[in-house]
């Protein structure tokens, strides 16, 4: 109970702190909530919280994303098990060069918990080529990118082995 009412008192104070960003000229956001819960032999229960925040320059776009998710799952006359419970931020610079032309970084913090995974950091930057451009440049196009990104992840138990969980990625 503790849980559901810390967790709405944070989606509360993320939704007041999402109208007054979007208040300030240049910022776009979404707030949403979802809950859901099936019965039967096997009663689920899932919810996700998702806040996006967007900012757009005349040469640069800013974007940030927070997403948390928690779920679980019983059968009858057994016990319960954790199905989701994933926490992660995103966040995201382009710099437009060119019409078509552009750079851009992309970054993740995160957890999971079904996984293990008590964190996951991840950085990458390249070029990209905006390929395709609808009426709406700013709603209808395709972008492809390329470069060089890192990944550095932990997982519950193996802190002491944290080395051997590093892996360079190429994005």
């Amino acid at each position: 109970m503790f849980r559901t009412i810390t967790a709405a008192s944070a989606a509360l104070i993320l939704v007041a702190a999402g109208a007054a960003m979007a208040a300030e000229e240049g910022w776009s956001g979404d707030v949403s909530l979802a809950f859901s819960q099936q019965s039967g032999t096997t009663e689920t229960v899932s919810g996700t919280f998702d806040a996006k925040a967007e900012r757009d320059w005349e040469s640069d776009e800013v974007d940030l994303r927070l997403v948390a998710t928690l779920g679980t799952s019983e059968e009858r006359d057994s016990s319960r098990e954790t199905t989701q419970n994933t926490q992660a931020f995103f966040g995201g610079w382009k710099h437009i060069l060119t019409e078509r032309f552009f750079i851009d970084s992309q970054s993740e913090v995160s957890r999971d918990g079904t996984q293990d995974r008590d964190l996951r950091l991840t950085l990458s930057t390249g070029p990209g080529y905006r390929a395709w451009i609808g009426e709406d440049p700013g709603k209808e196009h395709f972008d492809v990118s390329a470069g060089i990104g890192y990944r550095y992840e932990i997982y519950d138990g193996d802190r002491n082995n944290a080395a051997a969980e590093k892996s360079n990625d190429n994005f």
